[in-house]
Formats: structure tokens, C-alpha cells, sequence
């Protein structure tokens, strides 16, 4: 979901993390890329997100709840959002997480320049 501002095209993420310290520091640095953010602090909380619409999901894989791949799941059963770019963070190593249904994987800590490489590759121009 795309929305002009003066012009410019601004791309929506949705970015869903428990860990409030974390979720913030993802929310200013994706601001300060320019994105205009949605939050949610689990898959829960996250769907009833989607409503806003979203050019992209960046997603923590263990949260309460809901988590990640379950999350993931329900988004790919939904057919407005079935084509949404997804990225599934973890703390834990890649071979202990299902990221079958994601675009992409990133292992914490993440460093920002491969954040917004990732997010640039999954999202097509504006």
C-alpha cells in the first residue's frame, strides 16, 4: 500500500517485534530510510494490522501469542495480502526456524545497511 506525500511515494511496513527496545530502533531506522511504519508487538496484533495495508512485513519469529510463522501462514492465506514481501527475523540459528513462507531471512542482530538491502530487494520501485 503505497500513499503520496508531496509527490513521493512512501512505502508502508509493517513491523512486528515484542521486545519494545528492538521494535523501536526498527521503527526509527526504517523512518529515517524514509518508510512510514505500522507496529504491532505480536502475529495477533500484527493481522489485525494488515487492515491498514502493507508494501512489506518485517517479522520476529518467537513472540507471545502468535508467532512469526504462524503469523507468515495466515498472511499467505489471505489473498489481498498472499503476495505481501515478508521478512522473518531470529535470534536463533537459520537451521531451527521454518522460514519456508518468507520472502527472506535475517539472523539478529542485523546490522541496518543489510536491513535495508533486504527490505530494497523485496520491494519493487515506486
Amino acid at each position: 500500500m503505497t500513499k503520496l506525500r508531496t509527490g513521493v511515494k512512501v512505502r508502508r511496513i509493517l513491523v512486528v517485534e515484542d521486545e519494545p527496545g528492538l521494535q523501536e530502533a526498527l521503527v526509527l531506522v526504517l523512518e529515517m530510510e524514509g518508510f512510514e511504519i505500522l507496529r504491532a508487538n505480536d502475529g495477533k496484533e500484527g493481522l489485525a494490522c494488515l487492515e491498514h495495508g502493507a508494501d512489506l512485513v518485517l517479522t520476529d519469529f518467537m513472540m507471545p501469542r502468535m508467532n512469526g510463522h504462524e503469523m507468515i501462514s495466515a498472511i499467505r492465506d489471505m489473498p489481498e495480502h498472499a503476495q505481501t514481501p515478508i521478512i522473518l527475523m531470529s535470534a536463533a540459528l537459520p537451521q531451527y526456524v521454518d522460514a519456508s513462507l518468507a520472502d527472506a531471512f535475517l539472523q539478529k542482530p542485523v546490522t541496518v545497511e543489510r536491513l535495508v538491502k533486504t527490505i530494497g530487494s523485496l520491494l519493487l520501485p515506486a
